[in-house]
């Protein structure tokens, strides 16, 4: 078995090894393409002899098993042969299919390749190789949430992995109701706050979120989760932008950099 690595950094195992990354349909699903010249170097010993060869993506297989969760198509060409032209000589890629290892999960293309002549050498053969995820890729965003810590500190319960602030989509209504939040897509954070520097952070990802969907993603402090603020500050807290105006696409299912700054404005 010749394992060959399709990477830049392995030029003598794989030339111009490429790969696109992109998303089809409505709910989205990941397409990748891979193509590349691999160069196993099998040489004949008067008989045909037959090698399999591993091709390495350096990717990891779409998620679930094949056929169920995913598909394919792939082919091999011959690329660079090299025989002695008095003697008859055979060479041939038999077979090929595409395959996720099971130790790693890594994506690889397997083919099995022949040669016979005195002298022959399969120098090298081409690649062309098409994968679809046939699980769609949720609607995702993800952001922080940050405040300075003269405001407080979370609440001990939120320091052991409590939640501290709800976020999700929502729509304003007119006073005294205000902000109304999506229950179905809303989540509350579930990673204890970092202090970094003279800030606290808390990350926060919703996914399973509607494509080609105009949405506004809004965050909330939830009661009793901050020991603070002290005065002169308001107990009501702010939050800067007050919120994002987002529409999740299929060529750009997830959007990241969704980041808060939480405040509480001077009484008076």
């Amino acid at each position: 078995m010749k394992n060959l690595h399709a990477t830049p950094a392995y030029p003598n195992e794989v030339s111009s090894p490429r790969s696109l990354t992109f998303y089809v349909g409505n709910p989205p699903r990941q397409m990748q393409i891979f193509s590349g010249i691999a160069i196993p170097e099998w040489d004949s010993q008067k008989r045909l002899d037959y090698e399999e060869v591993l091709v390495h993506f350096n990717v990891p297989a779409p998620q679930g098993n094949y056929p169920g969760d995913w598909e394919y198509t792939a082919t091999t060409s011959l690329a660079s042969v090299r025989a002695d032209a008095e003697e008859d000589f055979t060479f041939a890629t038999e077979e090929c299919s595409v395959l996720a290892d099971e130790n790693t999960g890594e994506l690889l293309l397997y083919a099995k390749i022949a040669v016979l002549g005195e002298p022959a050498v399969l120098s090298r053969f081409s690649y062309h190789v098409e994968v679809l995820s046939k699980i769609p890729v949720p609607g995702m965003v993800l952001g922080s949430i940050r405040w300075k810590d003269f405001y407080g500190d979370p609440v001990t319960s939120v320091i052991n992995g409590g939640a501290m602030f709800k976020v999700g989509p929502a729509t304003l209504k007119p006073l005294p109701a205000g902000w109304q939040w999506d229950a179905q897509f809303t989540i509350e954070t579930s990673v204890a706050p970092q202090h970094i520097g003279k800030e606290w952070v808390v990350p926060y990802s919703i996914t399973g979120l509607p494509i080609n969907k105009a949405l506004i993603i809004v965050p909330d402090l939830l009661p009793g989760t901050l020991a603070g603020p002290p005065g002169p500050f308001s107990p009501l807290s702010a939050f800067a932008p007050p919120f994002y105006d987002v529409k999740l696409t299929t060529a750009a299912p997830s959007e990241v950099g969704l980041d808060f700054e939480m405040t509480f404005p001077v009484i008076g």
